[in-house]
């Protein structure tokens, strides 16, 4: 490189000059040589190391380029509201919080709110190439949901009713991200296909609640073989333990009354609607075929996915879509049965869902939160929780752990041996500068 590098500036210069002061002039331009190439060798480390470092977050940033659902500042007065419903099970957090239940959100993401505690990414199931962080939310829906399980008082008294549980987010739908090409105008609808993979992958993840706020609709004389992939992960979930809260879904023209709504429908899985007020069922809550839960499904101020406030509901021009529907009674419930199994560590899916159905109001299916809370007060303290999740689910998730561990950490080796090498190279086309 040196020898082709000074034959190439001799041969240029006498070109030029004819000969004429030919060794100021080489060496005027040989030094400037040597100082590019010891910046350029400063430039690759540069660049190499911090490629390596932030590529892994290139993702999240592609995610958060998404056209966001606009949302409204939650008033004063909103955030009291929010507040006086959450002391209907405040009492309860004398006796449980949530403490080692982990709880997955099968939704739109869950934005990582500062009033969230732990919430970690249990993948993206959107049907597509790009795939992005379920810690991200452009819709909003995913974090209400969140809020409503695990959000913590930070002086306003509005707070979760498991504020202690650690959440996992698996995004399966999302009404504004496009998952195909950019030029498309398809977005990330979820799939009986979708919803099968986030049940099982939150099974696997060592999930004891999963919280299901999103619905398939399909017609009364559909195929039952349609849902034999579903019912197969649902069997799984019941398996390990691991009970499954759905919304009842909400009437719409896509997806009317008498409508089949998954995986609210499917047994084993404890169905909430949505009450106007504290007997009556909204109207526009599915009814179903077998017992359902009830409770209230609206928010007043719930955690906001812009400025880690509160909001009171999206924007749509110039009207305001609240918060509220089924999608918002579900995880109530999600809460009170973590509260439920950290007491209870023992107990089985069929022992939460009777106890949970025997708090109920026999003639609305309104759930009664007192009750609950008795049911809390009466049970011993147990001596320690037990994860329900198999050893061998377990030794899974180890392994994936330590696969990511070792990517990562090879990357940073790899990086920083091409860096230290290309400094030291730089280091010496320097002292030959000098020389």
């Amino acid at each position: 490189m040196r020898a082709f590098s000074r034959s190439f500036f001799v041969h240029s210069i006498s070109r030029i000059t004819g000969g004429n002061s030919i060794m100021i002039t080489y060496r005027y331009f040989y030094m400037a040589h040597k100082k590019i190439t010891y910046s350029l060798y400063i430039f690759l480390s540069f660049t190499i190391l911090t490629s390596c470092l932030f590529l892994p977050y290139a993702p999240q940033a592609f995610a958060q380029e998404q056209k966001c659902a606009p949302t409204l500042q939650a008033s004063d007065n909103d955030i009291r509201q929010q507040a006086q419903l959450a002391d209907s099970y405040r009492a309860a957090h004398r006796f449980a919080t949530g403490v080692g239940i982990r709880v997955a959100v099968i939704d739109t993401g869950v934005y990582a709110h500062p009033r969230l505690g732990v919430v970690q990414d249990g993948g993206d199931f959107l049907d597509g190439e790009q795939k992005f962080s379920a810690l991200e939310d452009c819709d909003a829906h995913g974090t209400i949901v969140a809020g409503i399980i695990a959000a913590r008082d930070h002086g306003d008294a509005v707070v979760g009713v498991a504020p202690d549980v650690e959440l996992l987010s698996l995004r399966q739908t999302s009404a504004l991200i496009r998952t195909h090409k950019d030029d498309s105008d398809e977005s990330g609808s979820g799939t009986l296909d979708s919803l099968t993979q986030a049940i099982v992958a939150a099974v696997e993840q060592g999930a004891h609640i999963i919280n299901i706020s999103v619905v398939s609709c399909l017609p009364a004389d559909a195929d039952p073989a349609v849902t034999y992939q579903l019912d197969s992960a649902l069997a799984l979930a019941e398996q390990h333990n691991v009970l499954i809260v759905a919304a009842a879904g909400n009437e719409s023209s896509a997806c009317p009354q008498g409508s089949v709504a998954l995986p609210a429908h499917k047994p084993n899985v404890i169905r909430v609607s949505s009450l106007k007020d504290s007997r009556t069922i909204a109207d526009y809550s599915l009814r179903s075929p077998l017992p359902s839960l009830s409770v209230l499904g609206h928010v007043y101020a719930g955690l906001d996915i812009h400025d880690g406030g509160m909001s009171a509901g999206i924007v749509n021009g110039n009207s305001l879509t609240p918060f509220e529907g089924t999608s918002f009674a579900a995880p109530i419930v999600t809460g009170l049965a973590a509260l439920l199994k950290q007491r209870m560590p023992y107990a089985s899916n069929a022992e939460i869902r009777s106890l949970l159905f025997d708090s109920v109001d026999p003639v609305s299916g309104a759930v009664i939160p007192e009750r609950v809370i008795s049911m809390l007060r009466s049970t011993p303290v147990p001596t320690h929780h037990i994860r329900l999740s198999t050893k061998k689910d377990e030794q899974k998730h180890n392994e994936d752990r330590l696969f990511h561990s070792y990517t990562l950490t090879s990357c940073g080796v790899l990086s920083a041996i091409i860096c230290f090498s290309l400094f030291l190279a730089g280091l010496r086309s320097k002292r030959m500068n000098k020389n």
